[in-house]
């Protein structure tokens, strides 16, 4: 099955859609506490960056911490 996808007028930038699957009996959690590795800082602009979700490991990828920055909403992911 083929991802939808576009085109950002003007950049030629590619931008794929991604959808993540829930199982009804797997409850959604608040994400769980910081570990000793997860960034403190943005990449970009050295603010301090909140942790939104955990993605669980499946059969297709690893797990991942996802990160956002509180001033400029860059998002980091990084894998456990």
């Amino acid at each position: 099955m083929e991802r939808p996808r576009s085109i950002r007028p003007g950049t030629g930038e590619r931008i794929d859609a991604m959808s993540i699957h829930f199982p009804a009996d797997d409850a959604r959690r608040s994400p769980t506490r910081r570990c000793d590795r997860d960034p403190v800082a943005c990449e970009r602009c050295a603010a301090p960056v909140e942790l939104l979700t955990v993605l669980p490991r499946t059969v297709d990828h690893a797990a991942y911490r996802i990160f956002a920055c509180t001033a400029c909403n860059f998002v980091q992911w990084i894998p456990e």
